[in-house]
């Protein structure tokens, strides 16, 4: 972290796990302790998957963004929605919701402006609310089939 002090550039993290989800059982640890270290530096931007969600949160003026799974949300109840081969062949299956399109975004830097653009899809056969899920919320992040649209820019 030091080198990143002394140094005149602007950085991005890239982390498995949320550094800002606070829902039980999820995110970094000892995300304070590592937050706290990147506000004293030049971040532009802190992006993370894992959560199978679509999520963003600025703290302390660091966005973090969250970058939902390319293809499905893990709800880990059990559905049987597709044929019995199936099932056999991938027994996850039952534990997910499966989108309809892959799902991806692009990130464009430029100095210090950032745009994210995202994708948006469909659920294929099962939707939250077949699993008991109402208002699209998992693990502390919006479970819609999408990337979200952001852009941040400075001048």
């Amino acid at each position: 972290m030091e080198e990143m002090s002394e140094r005149d550039l602007r950085y991005v993290i890239f982390s498995y796990h949320s550094l800002v989800n606070n829902f039980d059982f999820r995110g970094v640890v000892n995300r304070e302790e590592i937050r706290s270290i990147l506000e004293n530096n030049k971040i532009l931007l802190a992006m993370n998957g894992h959560d199978h969600g679509n999520d963003l949160k600025t703290v302390n003026n660091i966005p973090y963004f969250t970058v939902n799974s390319t293809s499905y949300i893990w709800h880990g109840r059990e559905t049987y929605a597709y044929s019995k081969e199936a099932h056999n062949k991938y027994p996850f299956l039952k534990n997910v919701i499966l989108y309809k399109t892959p799902l991806y975004c692009i990130v464009e830097i430029e100095e210090t402006d950032i745009k994210i653009r995202g994708t948006k899809s469909g659920y294929q056969v099962i939707t939250p609310e077949d699993v008991g899920i109402v208002d699209r919320q998992w693990n502390g992040v919006s479970i819609e089939p999408e990337i979200m649209d952001w852009e941040r820019i400075s001048r």
